[in-house]
């Protein structure tokens, strides 16, 4: 069984996120984990751009019980959607609201310890450089700063089942933790998984490359292994090729591993899961860096060989 069992669903009240809101409701009672609702109240006080403005005390608390009335709302719809047949539900979620004043990140990032969070949910927010300069884009600042898989739902796409989960990866890291997770979230779906090893468009597949990460997905469960797939693929662009695994109905959820670079080497690298984020039609799990910090597996050989950048994680 699954040992996820607290799912974090962030929400603007937006039809987008309401979507993503019904998608973490339905892998919650095939999973047998709870829902928390959260909304952040950012304030302009809050905002660097905005003009401040002085709220007096129950101008705050009346804005919070607006929010808190909004997000039960939220929770009773999605309990409406838990089949009344018990075959078809292995578990009736509970629902807890949580309505906060501040930034997202820093709220997520106190919930996520005290709560115990599994996987974070949320609707895929799509926007122009420019529009992230001004205003800041909470799904990057999310991906950057919370350390936790954040599952994100493309536009108003509904729950259509997790039959394949695809994971786009290159061997510059061990894939152990990753797939160890993938497997869970599969388990309770009967779910393939397909990992992908995307090679440099000047390396064949020779094979051993599919038995290395074949190794690194030994730990995941017993039940799960046998519809585990390795395969792998040269591509010279990384987010064509993501997409090609992807596309074309052949994955249900799209993952891969996010890496975050410092302010100098964001001048001279661009983060592929943030521009998936723009670009996936399917839902994309982007599992933290942390779960790519084991890369003692590995020979310098095999780095240097089979990876776009020697000794250097991709996300």
């Amino acid at each position: 069984m699954l040992n996820m069992k607290t799912i974090l669903v962030l929400t603007d009240f937006s039809i987008r996120a309401q979507y993503a809101a019904e998608y973490a409701m339905q892998m919650a009672f095939k999973s047998g984990a709870d829902l928390i609702l959260c909304n952040a109240i950012e304030l302009a006080e809050h905002n660097p751009v905005a003009q401040p403005i002085a709220w007096p005390v129950a101008g705050h608390l009346s804005l919070q019980d607006e929010c808190m009335m909004d997000l039960k709302y939220l929770a009773n719809h999605l309990k409406s959607l838990v089949p009344k047949n018990q075959k078809d539900a292995l578990y009736e979620p509970t629902v807890t609201c949580i309505a906060g004043f501040g930034k997202l990140t820093t709220l997520v990032s106190g919930i996520i310890p005290v709560k115990g969070v599994d996987l974070i949910v949320m609707g895929a927010h799509k926007s122009n450089g420019l529009a992230r300069f001004l205003f800041d884009s909470h799904t990057h600042d999310i991906l950057d700063n919370i350390d936790c898989p954040v599952l994100m739902i493309p536009g108003s796409q509904g729950y259509k089942g997790i039959n394949l989960i695809a994971y786009g990866t290159d061997l510059t890291f061990s894939n152990k933790k990753v797939i160890q997770y993938l497997s869970e979230i599969a388990e309770p779906f009967n779910a393939e998984i397909l990992v992908r090893n995307i090679l440099p468009p000047n390396v064949s597949s020779d094979g051993q490359a599919n038995k290395i990460l074949a190794d690194q997905g030994q730990n995941a469960s017993d039940s799960i292994l046998t519809r585990i797939t390795y395969t792998s693929i040269q591509g010279e662009n990384i987010p064509k090729s993501l997409l090609e695994i992807s596309g074309a109905g052949k994955a249900d959820i799209l993952a891969l591993v996010h890496k975050r670079y410092g302010f100098f080497e964001n001048l001279f690298h661009s983060s592929i899961s943030k521009r998936m984020v723009d670009i996936a039609e399917v839902p994309l799990l982007v599992l933290p860096g942390s779960f790519s910090e084991n890369v003692g597996d590995l020979s310098d050989d095999q780095l240097d060989h089979y990876c776009y950048e020697p000794g250097r994680s991709r996300g």
